[in-house]
């Protein structure tokens, strides 16, 4: 019985002392848990405060659409660095540096100084030129315009203005009086509406009336369409008609049809040949512009720098598909995106950028059929191996 008593007894200790532990374990437990969570608390009320591009500074403003947060500092030099980039003939948009959603001028333009805002204007102003410069006095030999407001508003002087160089070029053909009445009277009609107003020019007006020159080209002298004077006169008229454009987005496209339909023109400063599509200062007649540029990385003879120029731009140039100008790359992925024009393509296949090309393997042909090497056998484009203003169309990106 005695014995019994003290198993008993020993027994209940054993559950007075477990349950001691255990409660005092419960307990620290449960301040562990307490604390952990008001880390955890503190830790998220940090971050929510942070800038989201340097979290590092305590968020100074929120962007109304998305709500994003950042310092006054980083989002700056965000903009500027974007605004410092968009200097091709594309409008870039300022998006968020997060979710990547479109910003409205008027809400970024809160939060940076005004020559941001004054240079982002100037590089997306909705009629920015194409300027080309001479390869050899580096002044501006391509620089397309915009008709004064005044101009505009009365279609029949523009109209008249364009019928008198469209004669003269009709005349430089040597066509006769009843060839000239005919395609004068075809104009007229292309252009019409100019009569009640300008309106939107559109690729076709242009296409129709510059293919109507092509092919009264091809059957005259080489001599006459080889000539400065020639050349100046289509490159005028050509420009004129661009500057009836009305819509920002066409008036762009049309400067690319220019160089692609007339390469070739001759600098207003120190009349030297001049390629719009390489700036060379030759018109390199019967050669692309790589064949041209590989002739002289083996004939010239001045410095060892000047060759290993022309060799480096030779290995690293190519002529982009949509807008045809010479465009640079050393390094990269394949992927590339042309800033004169905005066209996306594949570097190794020259095809417009689609799923079947990879930033790191290419995925179509080497070479491009739609995209045949252009050689003239004049500056203005007559040769049957230059493609027609459809080809040049097809390629320009919408």
């Amino acid at each position: 019985m005695f014995t019994y008593i003290i198993a008993r007894t020993v027994y209940y200790c054993i559950i007075i002392i477990l349950s001691g532990v255990l409660y005092n374990l419960n307990t620290s437990n449960k301040t562990n848990f307490i604390e952990a969570t008001s880390q955890n608390y503190q830790d998220n009320e940090y971050w929510l405060n942070r800038c989201s591009i340097c979290f590092d500074r305590k968020h100074e403003f929120c962007l109304n659409r998305c709500r994003d947060q950042f310092c006054k500092n980083c989002f700056s030099r965000y903009v500027q660095e974007v605004v410092n980039n968009s200097w091709g003939l594309n409008v870039t948009n300022v998006t968020c540096p997060v979710c990547r959603d479109v910003l409205p001028l008027k809400e970024w333009s809160k939060h940076v100084d005004s020559q941001t805002v004054k240079l982002y204007k100037t590089y997306n102003q909705p009629f920015r030129p194409l300027i080309r410069f001479c390869g050899s006095c580096q002044k501006p030999c391509f620089e397309p315009y915009v008709e004064y407001e005044e101009d505009i508003k009365t279609g029949k002087e523009l109209l008249k203005k364009l019928k008198v160089s469209y004669k003269e070029i009709l005349a430089m053909l040597q066509l006769n009086r009843t060839q000239i009445s005919y395609y004068n009277k075809e104009f007229k009609a292309t252009y019409h509406y100019l009569h009640e107003g300008l309106a939107s020019e559109g690729i076709w007006h242009y296409t129709e009336i510059m293919d109507t020159i092509k092919h009264l080209s091809n059957d005259c002298d080489p001599s006459i369409t080889q000539s400065e004077d020639f050349i100046n006169l289509v490159t005028d008229f050509s420009i004129e008609l661009i500057s009836a454009e009305s819509k920002a987005d066409t008036w762009k496209k049309l400067q690319f049809l220019h160089i692609s339909l007339i390469p070739n023109v001759y600098c207003i400063e120190c009349e030297a040949p001049v390629c719009l599509k390489c700036t060379a200062a030759s018109h390199h007649i019967g050669s692309t512009c790589i064949e041209y540029l590989e002739q002289l990385s083996v004939s010239r003879t001045s410095v060892k720098d000047s060759k290993a120029t022309l060799k480096w731009m030779v290995d690293n140039s190519k002529s982009c598909p949509s807008c045809h100008i010479l465009i640079q790359r050393e390094e990269g992925c394949n992927k590339v995106n042309c800033l004169y024009c905005g066209g996306e393509f594949c570097w190794i296949c020259m095809r417009q950028w689609t799923d079947g090309c990879g930033f790191y393997r290419c995925g179509g042909n080497q070479t491009n059929p739609s995209l045949p090497e252009y050689r003239s056998s004049s500056p203005f484009s007559v040769s049957s191996n230059y493609p027609s203003s459809e080809t040049v169309h097809s390629n320009i990106q919408y």
